[in-house]
């Protein structure tokens, strides 16, 4: 499992929103793109990025040919929702610079828009906004299986699968999101 935003901050040695405010969101853009790079490299691995990431014209064409691309999507209330109240006082600069701001369901919904026709282009799209995390899982899995199966992808099981607009809560040894 690789999470790119925590391979940046770690290559790094510093948060996101000190990256966004010390250089800009177009060197983030960069570093990012580096880092999917790298991670589509490796065997059997699961790379969860951002929802900006897509948006990166070379990170978008990476992903889309080197691994099976899964959109987690969800409905902006849903995602306001799921962010909780707590952490949209408290992280939401730090993790989610580009939320942040008077009125953070109108950020999201403004960037989902903008964002929208190329999520829209992922090879398998999950709507979460009703569904628990094992049946995401579930979800994520049998497209894997069914692109596999159409041939849509490369017969392997080393594709990376590669989601996108963190919908859904993901657990790694450094925490949830």
């Amino acid at each position: 499992f690789v999470d790119t935003d925590e391979e940046i901050v770690s290559k790094e040695g510093r948060s996101i929103l000190e990256i966004f405010t010390q250089i800009g969101e177009s060197v983030f853009r960069d570093l990012e793109f580096e880092v999917v790079r790298w991670a589509c490299e490796a065997e059997n691995v699961v790379i969860s990025t951002g929802g900006g990431a897509i948006s990166d014209v070379r990170t978008r064409e990476t992903m889309l040919s080197q691994g099976i691309v899964v959109c987690l999507e969800a409905n902006p209330e849903t995602i306001y929702r799921r962010l909780g109240a707590a952490e949209r006082r408290a992280n939401s600069l730090q993790e989610r610079p580009l939320l942040a701001g008077p009125d953070m369901l109108v950020n999201i919904t403004s960037l989902k828009m903008q964002r929208q026709p190329m999520y829209s282009l992922a090879h398998w799209t999950v709507h979460t906004d009703s569904l628990t995390e094992n049946q995401v899982a579930n979800e994520v899995i049998r497209g894997w299986r069914m692109l596999l199966e159409l041939g849509s992808r490369p017969d392997s099981a080393s594709v990376p699968i590669i989601t996108h607009n963190r919908t859904c809560v993901v657990r790694t040894s450094s925490g949830s999101y």
